[in-house]
């Protein structure tokens, strides 16, 4: 890889895990001057539907919801930027990952992980 592309990678996971950071201080300290329960929605139709509630554990499991997709949109941009460079193969391969990872992550999110949402 060459030094444009790394610095894209690194700026990618380093907004992603500020984004993350951001967004769950700021439902934490929602949460302690709200003085609301701490319900947490299970999926994301539920973090969306409670976002708009006002809820603000939602906003702590968006935060989470970003973290957790950060690595993926980090192998997307590695694919893009392999495949623009001529390594084909490399970016099919980073490419196969993602659609792994994007599995993955739909078996969590369209099921959810416990509790009501």
């Amino acid at each position: 890889m060459n030094g444009a592309l790394e610095r894209m990678l690194s700026r990618v996971l380093m907004v992603g895990v500020v984004l993350a950071a951001l967004m769950c201080v700021s439902a934490m300290v929602w949460h302690l001057a709200d003085g609301t329960d701490g319900t947490k929605p299970n999926t994301a139709g539920g973090i969306v539907r409670a976002l708009g509630q006002g809820k603000p554990m939602a906003l702590a499991q968006a935060g989470i919801l970003v973290l957790v997709l950060t690595p993926m949109v980090r192998v997307l941009v590695t694919a893009v930027g392999l495949w623009a460079k001529g390594a084909r193969i490399v970016a099919l391969i980073a490419a196969s990952t993602l659609a792994i990872l994007a599995a993955g992550i739909a078996g969590v999110l369209g099921g959810g992980w416990g509790g009501a949402g």
